[in-house]
């Protein structure tokens, strides 16, 4: 017996629907990063709030087992400005991620219009 009824996974699948195409939006179009290591990667990243070494931010992948792959995703969005890159001032052997301030800023927009999303259709179900 399944706990939603076929209303409400439709409702969900609406809301995938919706927060994927701000997802995709948040880049421009560019479908290229409608993945689940940059989503990963990227909110990870949010949440962590804090610069990261680099072999600590490519775990974050999940889906990606080799580091080499991993480091080509992470390496993309550096060259894109979307994550900067720093020296690591602890350990001279050792770089420092963090997201740059426009892609904390996308990022910030991006869950505030998926709260919203939810919330809306969570109002829409109780009517």
């Amino acid at each position: 017996m399944l706990k939603f009824t076929q209303c409400q996974h439709k409702q969900y699948i609406h809301f995938t629907r919706k927060t994927g195409a701000k997802w995709i939006e948040m880049f421009d179009g560019n479908n290229e990063f409608y993945s689940a290591a940059y989503w990963d990667l990227l909110t990870e990243m949010w949440y962590a709030d804090k610069p990261l070494m680099v072999s600590d931010a490519l775990k974050f992948m999940k889906s990606i087992k080799s580091p080499f792959t991993a480091r080509k995703y992470l390496q993309k969005l550096i060259d894109e400005k979307m994550v900067l890159e720093t020296k690591n001032l602890k350990d001279e052997r050792s770089m420092l991620v963090s997201l740059s301030p426009a892609m904390k800023a996308k990022l910030d927009n991006y869950l505030d219009y998926t709260i919203s999303t939810m919330k809306e259709s969570c109002s829409s179900e109780d009517s």
